[in-house]
């Protein structure tokens, strides 16, 4: 698990709608099933919403419970979901896979409409399967 403040890429400033030099929390985390590597995911959060969150320990407590006590917890999400090769790092993440992975990408808004969160989630596909009726 990664948890940091760090200096937010052009990219992630722009998901997060911030000004140049605010800062951003970055949350990583892989999730294991059956001992084994199955997802990886990387949240980003504006600090200004979540300050105090370096204090907290997101291997015994919920994300989301944590946002929820900020009073900015995600309420709305934009998401999308793309099927591509993991780069490297991911790869390694998940026990070095060669397989497609499914990555979801989420937008989440607070009952302000505020951006609080902007997150990738790379899913192993050899171990998941999702359907969609449209």
């Amino acid at each position: 698990m990664v948890a940091e403040k760090i200096e937010p890429t052009t990219s992630i400033r722009a998901h997060l709608k911030l000004e140049e030099g605010e800062d951003v929390y970055c949350l990583m985390r892989v999730r294991y099933y059956n001992d084994e590597p199955f997802s990886v995911e990387i949240a980003y959060m504006p600090y200004k919403y979540v300050e105090g969150i370096e204090d907290y320990d997101f291997s015994k407590v919920s994300l989301y419970d944590f946002m929820a006590k900020k009073d900015h917890d995600p309420c709305d999400f934009h998401r999308s979901l793309i099927v591509q090769f993991p780069d490297d790092r991911i790869s390694k993440l998940l026990g070095n896979l060669v397989e497609p992975v499914f990555r979801f990408q989420y937008i989440g808004f607070d009952k302000e409409k505020n951006v609080v969160e902007y997150t990738h989630s790379y899913i192993r596909s050899d171990k998941s399967t999702y359907r969609f009726r449209i």
